[in-house]
């Protein structure tokens, strides 16, 4: 290939909708085969003292991303991505990112062993298909012994500087076939800023303090006594509204990260539309990250607000953007559950939290219970308040880019029950290929033809999703209606030996645990916030040919009580 060289004109400007981004260019004269994944590691690094800490902390930059945007046997590029709090900030972030990687070439090799293990440990934890996709875009990780060599070359590299904004109009022009609106240039040089404090690189010498136990201890519930690992898991009682689960996000991304380089996980996240914080480690790195916890969550300073109000507009955007169907698929959990709004002052964190102990001993749950007397709110309230009955609206409608027709209906149980429970999952597993080969194969109606068992928001019920780019929404739902009944037919002449062998295929995915220790807890958690126990064998084995066509009917029947969700075009 021809080789690369910098143009006069290596600074540009483009302008384009979403964040304020700036992107560094790095040009290096040579391949690289390691050390990527270690870099990627150090600029994600969100700890106390790291440079995305410290960008933070400016009100600089709210996340970053490091991309390969070119690779050849001769050359490769490399390129640092941040997303701008505003986009006149560009240059006092780009100044501490030259500061930070004129400190990457001093770092030693225990500190550059330290973060390789940090990747290899993010590494494995990744699904198959993402470890392939990450080897194949070499992020693999790798030993460090060249990125010594790389760090080096980072600083010395001819650089090329790209401003993403979409307030400044800039003429048009006519680049490799597409049409921007760009403006080519050349920028005085950005100085590093040594003026801030100096970086802090792991392993950190000093151990975390162990904090003064209150006497007061609150309720714990402890599961699972005395297996190992332990991971506490903390979550509201009413689900929090947006932004406030990300505002907990960004209040304790530097703690997470903390936890990370010693050894443990502290983890932020919603699944099936519940948030969730989840602790596991060695027990005193437990009792310790409690207490930074809790003194994080019970004063959040308003930058802190202001970053989780703007990651929260963020992941809207991005689901506004995406295919259609995943967009309605973002909204549904929200649509499930009703709002909280807190009274007198109060923010959705001073409501009631529940608390368990998944696995530890009982001195680990004695400490925990102590610390968690101290939390911003009320852990484990003796009255639990029964959930609000929400009834469905007619349809909710979600803003999406695409022209294309969604439709998503949700069939939640007609009865709270077990055997109603064991029936949903058994129609979902009978629907679904007859669902795809009628509505996909025969009918093409679209790309997007799903049926299947949902659960989300502590709800149970049968998920229809349909995107097609030549019907509408009236008439997808109208397919639906006509899909089910057409099932009253299969499903009279349904055999006891059909139903018994659906029945096996329904057990042997309940027995899929997953093995990684926060997920397997996750798992079990997610499982105790149903209001009705998982069916075993007996629950399934109870259920006959004519009562599950008595239950499809019942569904049938039972429209009013279903979700809609549809899509309305931003254009």
């Amino acid at each position: 290939l021809p080789a690369l060289a910098p143009a006069a004109e290596c600074d540009i400007a483009l302008q384009l909708n979403g964040a304020p981004r700036l992107r560094l260019s790095f040009l290096l004269n040579q391949p690289i085969d390691g050390g990527l994944a270690l870099l990627r590691q150090l600029l994600l690094d969100e700890a106390a003292g790291s440079l995305m800490a410290s960008l933070r902390e400016q009100e600089l930059c709210d996340g970053a991303r490091l991309l390969l945007p070119y690779r050849s046997a001769q050359q490769t590029v490399i390129t640092l991505e941040l997303v701008l709090v505003e986009a006149g900030d560009a240059d006092r972030a780009e100044a501490r990112v030259h500061h930070w990687l004129a400190q990457l070439a001093r770092l030693t090799t225990t500190q550059r062993a330290h973060y390789a293990q940090l990747a290899s440990r993010h590494f494995a934890q990744l699904p198959v298909m993402d470890q392939l996709r990450e080897s194949a875009f070499g992020f693999a990780p790798a030993g460090d012994d060249e990125s010594a060599i790389l760090f080096a070359l980072l600083s010395a590299a001819p650089l090329s500087r790209l401003w993403i904004a979409d307030s400044t109009p800039l003429d048009q022009l006519d680049v490799q076939g597409w049409t921007l609106a760009c403006q080519p240039g050349e920028r005085a040089p950005v100085q590093p800023d040594t003026s801030g404090e100096a970086f802090v690189f792991f392993p950190h010498p000093l151990p975390p303090a162990i904090p003064t136990l209150p006497a007061r201890q609150t309720p714990l519930a402890h599961h699972r006594c005395d297996e190992s690992p332990a991971v506490l898991l903390l979550s509201p009682e009413n689900n929090l509204p947006a932004p406030w689960g990300q505002i907990v996000q960004a209040r304790l991304r530097a703690l997470a990260a903390g936890c990370a380089h010693r050894g443990g996980e502290l983890a932020i996240g919603c699944p099936q539309g519940h948030w969730l914080i989840q602790l596991q480690g060695e027990a005193a790195l437990m009792v310790s990250t409690l207490a930074s916890l809790n003194a994080l969550l019970a004063d959040i300073p308003p930058g802190v607000i202001a970053r989780g109000e703007r990651e929260s507009l963020r992941q809207r955007q991005a689901l506004h953007d995406d295919i259609a169907v995943r967009a309605l698929l973002g909204a549904l959990p929200e649509t499930l559950q009703p709002l909280h709004n807190p009274a007198g002052g109060q923010t959705p964190l001073n409501l009631p939290w529940r608390a368990v102990l998944d696995g530890g001993d009982h001195e680990l749950h004695r400490q925990l219970a102590c610390l968690l007397s101290t939390f911003p709110a009320a852990i484990n309230p003796a009255v639990r308040a029964l959930p609000d009955v929400l009834h469905p609206k007619a349809e909710y409608r979600v803003a999406t880019r695409s022209p294309e027709a969604v439709l998503l209906r949700f069939c939640p149980l007609v009865e709270e029950s077990t055997a109603c429970l064991a029936a949903w999952q058994l129609l979902a597993m009978i629907y679904q290929p007859l669902f795809f080969q009628r509505l996909r194969v025969e009918q093409n109606i679209g790309y997007v033809v799903s049926c299947r068992f949902y659960q989300a928001a502590g709800r149970s019920g049968i998920l229809f999703a349909l995107q097609s780019p030549h019907l509408t929404t009236a008439e997808l739902a109208a397919r639906i209606d006509h899909f089910l009944v057409q099932m009253n037919t299969g499903l009279a002449a349904l055999s006891p030996q059909a139903l018994w062998e659906t029945c096996q295929i329904v057990l042997k995915e309940q027995q899929q645990v997953p093995t990684g220790r926060l997920e397997a807890s996750r798992d079990r958690w997610l499982r105790a916030q149903q209001m009705i126990p998982q069916p075993n064998i007996t629950d399934l084995q109870a259920l006959t040919p004519d009562s599950v066509l008595a239950f499809h009917q019942r569904l049938l029947a039972d429209g009013r009580h279903a979700f809609y969700l549809v899509n309305h075009s931003l254009f």
